[in-house]
């Protein structure tokens, strides 16, 4: 069960128009589910953060100042899969994400993409 993802920008993003959203790429039964919606992430500077809504899907939502004073507790239920960031065009920056999980019973795990 996710409880917290977060992004911040940790390299400029570049100045190509694009846009990003998050999916969960499931094993079985297999599928793709949006978890956010698409959001601008042209030129977001060093320190932008990206938090994400409680709503279905989950809106996307750029902080320029890179401070949230409160952060919405989502609650995503993942079975096996893949979450994977979704950029509509490449683009020079990086953003880091974040995530706190609690596993649903002792075999459960997260392994970060290389």
């Amino acid at each position: 069960m996710v409880t917290e993802f977060v992004g911040i920008v940790t390299d400029t993003i570049g100045a190509n128009i694009a846009n990003c959203h998050i999916d969960l790429t499931v094993v079985a039964p297999a599928a793709d589910v949006a978890l956010s919606t698409d959001v601008a992430i042209t030129d977001d500077a060093i320190g932008t953060s990206y938090i994400f809504s409680i709503a279905d899907p989950a809106v996307l939502t750029p902080t320029t100042a890179g401070v949230d004073e409160a952060i919405p507790r989502i609650a995503w239920l993942c079975p096996i899969g893949t979450i994977k960031a979704h950029c509509s065009a490449a683009n020079t920056g990086n953003i880091r994400w974040y995530i706190v999980f609690k596993p649903l019973s002792p075999n459960s795990f997260l392994v970060a993409a290389a």
